[in-house]
């Protein structure tokens, strides 16, 4: 593990340290008490032996009862601060991660898995509790009982004092360097299989359905066991090496008693030391070595710390895809767009998603992006948005460049409605305040009403309070897309994007939908990507794209007029929309349907 993995972990800390080192000067405090309670019993019950007079006793007497309150108060407030203080630090730590999580939305994230990411910032941020908790304060607790105790026995006899620090401090260096050397590649691997296994049961949550109808719930199952049986595997090699190292301090402590002992002795008989110290000088010893006993689950709990760390650094250091501006642009407010030899390449090993494009749309224009899928239609979205940042060409939005705008000022442009909206499992209201956070609710039913959705929320029961559940899926997919087209209407803005807004939808919710749309559209300058070709009538332009590079370019009559890729598309798409109608008079193929996007 890196030094520098070491600092950038005590440089999120540090806000805490205060209270970081109270919690471990209190440690230190407690096993001292432990210790004095340790010794001065002994030293009580060999004093007692001998019968001397109960005011010779005195010290010792009070000295047992002080220790023992004393410890466990100590122990109490010892452990409320240490909790509080880790507590406060995770959760900076999980703010800390989002806030550099989302500027690597959506492009970074994409190299992940979402079960992968997940486990980062859950798991792995909830596995450095223990490195902050039991991993750094038993090394200052153990260091400041060492030096006490060697003090002490010191003050006793020179040489007892160098025989107990040379192996206590021994001891201390040799046992977590043991176990940080048997459990470190033990804690990596096992915090990669927890990652795998994390995002294999997402996927068996998430694909449900699909795994079922395929029959491969039985394969997903054994896969979900092997991982498990993997992680159990692991784990068990870390119990050995608990187990194996806790002998050792054990071992360390009565090797460490014999040669105290050995010393203390002959120093007995030669009458260089009172008889009476002998239970001391054991008893204070074991208590000593009882700092020791956590220093090897410690140095673990440290390399499953640190190689939890190590992958969520992993994750966040990843550079975004968008930096922001130095000197940002005012919030663009009038939805002119303007688009010059634009060339888009997701990586560089990957052909152009979109090649030396060129665009002119007014405020209040209208433009459809048409072509086959993955001509690169999204792709412009995504780029209008700035999830990826181009490198070549212009794209200019009220006349300035959209990468001299923030990002957060940008989005603010635009009201856009997707494909597949997404709804949090959160009531109705609380999905549409996402669009207008202080909106009334009579500002939200209006907004309803706008995306002809009046009458069904006036049969929910429970009206805006209705729960739509995870990612929406108690309201059908007509319903879904007019609630986007809802938050579409709430959110001031001047320009709309719209993905395949009626795609997977029958022809008739597909027609409610249409009409929800007119007035948004008729209000601000919009941009549509969509495989449908009817109802394009008045749109100011048509580009159909095909492998990034513009195939055919203008209004509906006159791309007609080419009888090229568009005019053969939509030929075929009315013919099917009029039989899906029922209608077995066909009008000449050259006829237009209402206006109206996607009009059937």
């Amino acid at each position: 593990m890196s030094a520098d993995m070491y600092k950038r972990m005590a440089r999120l800390a540090a806000p805490f340290t205060g209270r970081l080192l109270s919690a471990a000067f209190l440690g230190v405090a407690t096993v001292a008490c432990g210790v004095g309670l340790m010794s001065t019993s002994s030293y009580l019950l060999a004093r007692a032996a001998l019968h001397p007079s109960i005011a010779d006793l005195q010290v010792a007497i009070v000295g047992v009862r002080a220790f023992g309150i004393a410890r466990g108060l100590l122990r109490y407030l010892e452990r409320l601060i240490s909790h509080d203080a880790t507590f406060r630090i995770l959760a900076h730590l999980r703010s800390w991660s989002y806030r550099r999580l989302e500027p690597l939305a959506p492009a970074r994230l994409l190299e992940h898995h979402t079960g992968d990411v997940l486990a980062r910032i859950v798991r792995d941020i909830e596995s450095l509790e223990t490195l902050f908790l039991r991993g750094l304060a038993p090394a200052i607790v153990t260091l400041g009982t060492g030096a006490m105790v060697t003090a002490l026995f010191g003050s006793l006899q020179l040489s007892l004092g160098s025989a107990f620090a040379a192996l206590f401090f021994g001891a201390a260096l040799l046992l977590p360097w043991l176990a940080r050397r048997w459990e470190g590649p033990l804690a990596r691997r096992l915090a990669q299989v927890r990652g795998e296994l994390f995002a294999t049961l997402l996927d068996g949550i998430q694909g449900n359905a699909e795994l079922l109808s395929l029959g491969q719930e039985t394969q997903h199952a054994r896969t979900v066991e092997r991982l498990s049986r993997t992680v159990g595997r692991i784990q068990r090699r870390q119990a050995w090496v608990e187990g194996t190292t806790e002998a050792l301090a054990n071992l360390s402590a009565q090797l460490s008693s014999m040669l105290l002992l050995a010393i203390a002795i002959p120093a007995v008989r030669a009458g260089g030391l009172d008889g009476v110290f002998l239970g001391l000088i054991l008893a204070a010893n074991l208590a000593a070595y009882e700092a020791i006993h956590s220093l090897p689950q410690a140095a673990q709990q440290i390399e499953t710390g640190m190689a939890a760390a190590e992958r969520v650094f992993e994750l966040l250091d990843a550079e975004p895809a968008v930096h922001e501006p130095l000197a940002p642009s005012i919030p663009p407010s009038q939805g002119s767009l303007h688009i010059e030899g634009l060339t888009f390449r997701y990586t560089t090993a990957e052909p152009p998603a979109l090649l030396d494009l060129w665009l002119e749309l007014p405020p209040g224009g209208r433009c459809a992006i048409v072509g086959p899928s993955g001509a690169g239609k999204t792709t412009l979205l995504r780029l209008l948005l700035r999830f990826w940042d181009y490198e070549e060409g212009s794209i200019q939005l009220d006349g300035r460049e959209l990468r001299s705008y923030r990002g957060q000022d940008l989005r603010a442009a635009f009201a856009m409605i997707p494909q597949d909206p997404y709804f949090f499992h959160a009531t109705l209201r609380d999905n549409l305040h996402l669009a207008h956070p202080t909106a009334d609710d009579a500002t939200l039913v209006s907004a309803l009403e706008a995306a002809q959705l009046g009458s069904w929320l006036r049969s929910l029961p429970q009206g805006l309070d209705t729960w739509l559940g995870e990612q929406g899926h108690k309201v059908s997919a007509g319903e879904r897309q007019r609630i986007a087209i809802a938050r579409a209407y709430l959110r001031p803005s001047c320009m709309l994007l719209l993905d395949e807004p009626i795609a997977h939808l029958d022809p008739l919710t597909a027609q409610q939908v249409i009409l929800a749309l007119e007035p948004l559209m008729a209000a601000r300058t919009t941009l549509l990507v969509t495989h449908r070709l009817l109802g394009l009538e008045d749109f100011l332009e048509i580009l159909v794209l095909s492998g990034g590079r513009v195939l055919e370019r203008g209004a509906h009559v006159e791309l007609l007029a080419e009888q090229g890729w568009y005019a053969r598309m939509w030929r075929l798409q009315r013919e099917v929309s009029l039989w899906d109608h029922g209608l077995d008079d066909l009008p000449p193929s050259g006829s237009q349907t209402p206006s109206g996007l996607g009009a059937a």
